[in-house]
């Protein structure tokens, strides 16, 4: 993606004449993006076409060493021209091909979780081993959008011993050399390397940049000097062997070595003592990336969301030997996802087509995942007896190895309409005949009669286990509508919790937990900046321009909005009950972008969810929804790649994943957002960026002043429709921060509800895992070994505490202590028939 930055700060002292050895390790490459400015299609053509020139300039120049990682192209190569995927073999067998990197693709660094993450690097490295017989041991991202810090474990537990970037440049993130120790959150450290003469060189001319950066290179050490044509496809080229000749003719100390990536770290890895240590992550650069092309984004979110959650009750219904494991379609869902986490598809960089070509491939996704979970679903109910006469069965599986408290909302279908005077009011009854509250709500449909109903319960579910709530229905008088007499506020007090918002401008003016005010200036309010058409927004670090609010929308106009005759106020109660209370905001943007927002305030608990709804029709526009907090003083803190990261509170353009806490001790404040990852932070205030509109794949070029062309339409990403979920908490920050990983999987892996008739054919089965002794361990995978018929379990400590936690296999008969370092990924081989349990590596290899 993009042009090679112009060198910079160049040195003007030159040691090109010296007489003392300098080593150059070229590093012979070609850079394909497999979708950028072109779609999947067109990124095949460009490998094939790359790949047969470079078998054919290695057969004239036996020296030279090509250097090419991404196992996607390799597997493009092989399905479509097998013939060159068995010269490029060949290659790789004689040493004059080397595969390098090991991923899948180059994947954006930012956004995955840290579980996706593995899998590409896990799925990359077995088809190398598989299909070539080698495991690389330098990682190479060279175009991806920044680092997060939490790659570092991933990579040290993945057997790699060095690093290879590009970005952030020099001018963009400063760093005490290019060569450093990078250490992670766990304190582990990988060799790393900043290529600050980028990855790629012009034709002809890759000796002649060699020329300067040497002399921009006072120091003698070893010197990597990546080389080869092009921005899609290219690659080493006759007339730049022929010229590299002629240089080590013109500078006979220079020993330039056609190498690899590993050669060079082998040769700088006795200098590691003295290397810097850099503790932070690489970031940053692009920052509009984090939120550029939401829709998309957000696919990627629930699709990666589903898949794993599908693979894990799908290792549940194989080890209980219900249903076979799902191996090819959770290997072929997994690519799927992979490759939509190439940097320019997840960044949001690359054009409309191949936007809609990756969203088309996601769906796919969350399809197979849905599929996968329902069939193990229906699996697990067999074991619930048929339902009673009049019963309205509402199974529950929780997927999580501990218990889960929560609201839980599901919708049934009575056999015929209520046509009585009297409403149909459910009634719900725990699988031992329980009372257990239940608060009916407006179903998804539009039908005006008693007939379709939704109903939202709390309830404890026990892990891995499927639960049975009994549903049915009793005549009553119609209950009345929900009204909202208050003029000027809503006001929901309950014992923990007291939430204020105003009706004469819809923000949340008071959150008060156990006493304490949270709110400061009104929470939830949309603000409008003005951006521009960069998609990757390459020359801004941070967006604090004037904001415009969104506001409400009057009496009229809010009818009109929400498709009712009657003038309408546009603050209102629509749902309330024993459980929650919903409050429905309507809003616009200068009559051009609208949004309904609901409240959703539980009746115990202090957790409130912010449900948006967005009409998006604004142009190099960026849209931020603030959170003002009491907390001035606070840090502020986000979930990153098995990772928590504390970010500047400077108002720069920030990037997390699914949490953010803001803490002033003893308090905290914190957001679960379901698809944003861009944020700012400022004086006690939190910016959560919701979309971007700039142009598809509009990059800013030098000597232009206008991004898109000034005689015609261009369209805009993210026009239309986008749904939002939050769940702001406040309270201890201790207690806070230790309770954010499992709240984000309740909330974004919730356990699997339907209305469902069970066969009754089955048994009831125990839990595969159980994890009991400690609240914060999470568990963020469960499935089967690559390599053989074992269980595979991996665990990670979120809090930067050492953990001691036990893990109960119910269906194996066994239970075993585990001690979880802080921040460790902790991966176990659990054998059911042996009754052990492993410790590997992210590879599935002993340690």
């Amino acid at each position: 993606m993009s042009a090679s930055p112009a060198m910079s700060n160049m040195d003007p002292s030159s040691t090109l004449g010296t007489t003392e050895t300098r080593d150059i390790y070229l590093i012979a490459q070609t850079h394909i993006d497999p979708v950028w400015l072109w779609d999947w299609q067109e990124g095949v053509a460009i490998t094939l076409a790359t790949f047969r020139s470079i078998v054919a300039l290695c057969r004239r120049y036996p020296q030279l060493r090509f250097n090419q990682n991404e196992a996607l192209l390799y597997q493009w190569t092989e399905h479509y021209e097998p013939e060159l995927y068995d010269q490029i073999r060949h290659l790789v067998r004689c040493g004059q091909w080397h595969i390098a990197g090991g991923w899948y693709l180059q994947p954006d660094c930012n956004l995955p979780c840290g579980e996706a993450m593995v899998r590409q690097i896990l799925l990359g490295r077995r088809y190398f081993a598989q299909r070539f017989g080698v495991e690389p041991t330098v990682a190479l991202n060279v175009d991806s959008f920044g680092h997060s810090r939490g790659l570092v474990q991933i990579l040290v537990r993945s057997g790699y011993r060095a690093y290879l970037f590009c970005r952030p440049s020099r001018a963009r993130l400063p760093l005490p050399q290019p060569l450093f120790l990078w250490e992670g959150v766990d304190g582990s450290r990988i060799i790393a390397l900043r290529v600050d003469s980028h990855y790629n060189t012009a034709f002809g001319k890759a000796a002649e940049k060699l020329r300067s950066v040497a002399a921009t290179t006072a120091n003698p050490a070893p010197l990597l000097f990546l080389w080869g044509v092009g921005n899609h496809g290219g690659g080493p080229t006759e007339q730049d062997l022929r010229a590299f000749e002629q240089l080590q003719k013109e500078f006979p100390t220079w020993r330039l070595h056609h190498a690899t990536p590993e050669e060079y770290i082998t040769a700088v890895e006795s200098t590691l003592s003295a290397l810097p240590i850099v503790t932070h992550s690489l970031r940053p650069w692009a920052v509009g990336a984090y939120t550029t092309n939401i829709r998309l984004k957000q696919l990627y979110r629930r699709a990666e969301e589903r898949l794993l959650t599908a693979e894990l009750v799908s290792t549940c219904a194989a080890f209980h030997r219900l249903l076979p494991y799902p191996t090819e379609q959770l290997r072929q869902s997994w690519q799927d996802l992979l490759l939509c986490q190439f940097h320019d598809i997840l960044a949001g960089t690359c054009t409309e087509s191949a936007t809609f070509s990756a969203l088309q491939r996601l769906q796919r996704v969350l399809h197979i995942a849905d599929e996968l979970l329902f069939r193990a679903f229906v699996a697990f109910s067999a074991g619930q007896a048929p339902a009673a006469p009049g019963e309205f069965p509402i199974l529950v599986y929780n997927p999580h190895p501990y218990p889960v408290t929560t609201l839980i909302e599901c919708e049934f279908q009575p056999e015929e309409p209520n046509r009585s005077e009297l409403h149909a009011l459910p009634v719900l009854f725990t699988e031992t005949n329980e009372p257990i509250p239940c608060q009916e709500l407006r179903p998804e449909s539009n039908l005006r009669q008693d007939f379709r109903k939704r109903i939202v319960f709390r309830a404890t579910l026990q892990p891995q286990r499927m639960h049975r709530f009994r549903c049915y229905l009793q005549l009553v008088p119609p209950p009345p509508l929900p009204t909202t007499s208050d003029p000027n506020w809503i006001r929901v007090h309950t014992p923990e919790m007291e939430v204020w918002i105003s009706r004469h401008t819809g923000l949340l003016e008071h959150y008060r937990v156990h006493g304490q005010e949270y709110a400061r200036s009104g929470m939830a309010r949309l603000l409008v900046i003005a951006d521009t058409a960069d998609a990757w927004g390459m020359h801004v670090r941070h967006f604090r321009r004037k904001a415009r609010p969104f506001r409400l929308l009057p009496k009229d106009k809010a009818a009109w909005f929400a498709g009712v005759p009657e003038p309408l106020h546009p603050v209102r109660i629509i749902e309330k009950g024993k459980l929650c209370t919903i409050v429905e905001v309507l809003l616009h943007h200068r009559y051009r972008s609208f949004a309904c927002l609901h409240y959703v305030i539980p009746h115990e608990g202090t957790e409130i969810e912010l449900r948006l709804r967005l009409f998006w029709n604004e142009r190099d526009s960026l849209l931020k929804l603030a959170f003002p907090t009491r907390l001035i003083h606070a840090r502020c803190y986000g979930q990153s790649l098995f990772a928590v990261e504390e970010l500047p509170t400077n108002g720069s353009e920030q990037v997390a994943q699914r949490w953010i806490c803001l803490v002033e001790e003893p308090r905290a404040f914190s957001c679960i957002t379901d698809s944003t990852y861009g944020l700012d932070c400022r004086s006690g205030e939190l910016r959560l960026s919701l979309v971007r509109s700039p142009a598809y794949s509009g990059h800013p070029v030098a000597g232009k002043s206008e991004i898109v062309p000034t005689d015609r339409f261009t369209v805009r990403t993210d026009q239309g429709e986008h749904r939002f979920r939050f769940w702001l908490n406040a309270g201890e920050s201790t207690h806070r921060l230790c309770a954010l990983e499992r709240e984000v999987q309740v909330h974004l892996y919730p356990p699997i509800t339907h209305f469902f008739y069970p066969s009754g054919s089955g048994a009831s089965t125990s839990p595969l895992l159980v994890l009991e002794d400690d609240p914060s361990v999470v568990l963020t995978a469960l499935k089967k070994a690559e390599d053989d018929d074992t269980l595979i379990v991996r665990l990670w400590e979120p809090t930067g505490q050492a953990r001691r936690c036990t893990l109960h296999f119910p269906a194996f008969g066994f239970s075993t202590p585990i001690a979880i370092p802080p921040y460790a990924i902790i991966t176990l081989r659990v054998d059911p028939h042996q009754r052990t349990v492993t410790n590997l590596n992210l590879l599935e290899h002993p340690i």
